[in-house]
Parts: C-alpha cells; structure tokens; sequence
C-alpha cells in the first residue's frame, strides 16, 4: 500500500488507473490489515480530492467511472475496518 502514496496523481487517467489497482488490492477484506485499509482509505481520500478538481475539465464518463471504483474502494476499506474488534 505505500507504493500508491508515492504515485503522481496527475489526470483523469492516473486516478481510473489508480483507483481500479485500490478496488483489487482491497477486494479481500479478510486478507486486510488495519494498517493496509488506513493506508488505502487515505489514498481514495487524495484520489477524490483531485478527482473533484478536475471534474469540469474530464468527460462525464470518466469521471463517472473514477467515482465509481473510489465508492467501492471506500466501502471494501470500511468493510475491513469495521470488522476489527
């Protein structure tokens, strides 16, 4: 999961790319650390923050698409997260 704090978040394309790579890494929930999870949920706040800067200037689509894989990125992380006693 460091390796993502590390990556430029630059265009519409790095956050699909980026969030998409989130949503596998965070899919099995059962395999996550706390650390992992904090660590991802993170990475989909700073995804979304640029995401939301660049809406106006990036197609509907694919900002659509983008939102789409950072909502499920949020939910495996609160799945994960919620599960720790």
């Amino acid at each position: 999961m460091n390796f993502f704090s590390n990556l430029q978040i630059t265009t519409s394309n790095s956050i699909k790319l980026q969030s998409s790579s989130l949503v596998q890494l965070t899919q099995s929930t059962n395999q996550l650390t706390r650390n992992a999870a904090t660590l991802a949920a993170q990475q989909c706040y700073q995804l979304s923050l640029v995401l939301y800067s660049l809406a106006t200037q990036t197609s509907f689509e694919d900002v659509q698409i983008a939102a789409n894989q950072l909502t499920q990125c949020a939910t495996n992380v609160l799945t994960v997260k919620y599960s720790f006693p």
